[in-house]
């Protein structure tokens, strides 16, 4: 679980999250390079491409969307009924977070999320 709008409310709100990754060695910074701008190309917020790739990962049977504004829930509601991401960006935002293990808010195993997995990876990069 990981709370959408705290990092993802603003592409300014996502760079010390980012950075924090890249400190760690689970992002790379090259991988950055148009981030998030691309995704902005394809959905009108970044809270807008998290929920979708969410609610379409395989293992995936529930996404939370919980909040106290009408609007944010409007947006939310939108978002879910909203078409796949496209294949490129969903690619890339799996190459983007590959690495990514640990969720610095909740100690969260994201891989299982990118992954389907049931059991955590023996490695970041294992896939199984």
């Amino acid at each position: 679980m990981f709370a959408v709008r705290k990092a993802l409310s603003h592409p300014d709100n996502l760079r010390p999250f980012t950075d924090a990754l890249v400190a760690k060695g689970q992002l790379d910074p090259a991988d950055l390079a148009a981030f998030p701008d691309f995704l902005l190309a394809e959905a009108p917020s970044l809270p807008d491409v998290a929920y979708r790739f969410c609610r379409d990962e395989p293992g995936v049977h529930v996404v939370l969307s919980g909040t106290g504004n009408a609007d944010h829930l409007a947006a939310n509601l939108a978002s879910f009924a909203r078409p796949l991401l496209t294949p490129t960006t969903h690619d890339r935002l799996i190459h983007i977070f590959r690495r990514v293990l640990i969720c610095t808010s909740c100690s969260f195993i994201g891989t299982l999320v990118l992954s389907g997995q049931s059991s955590p990876p023996a490695t970041p990069f294992d896939r199984r």
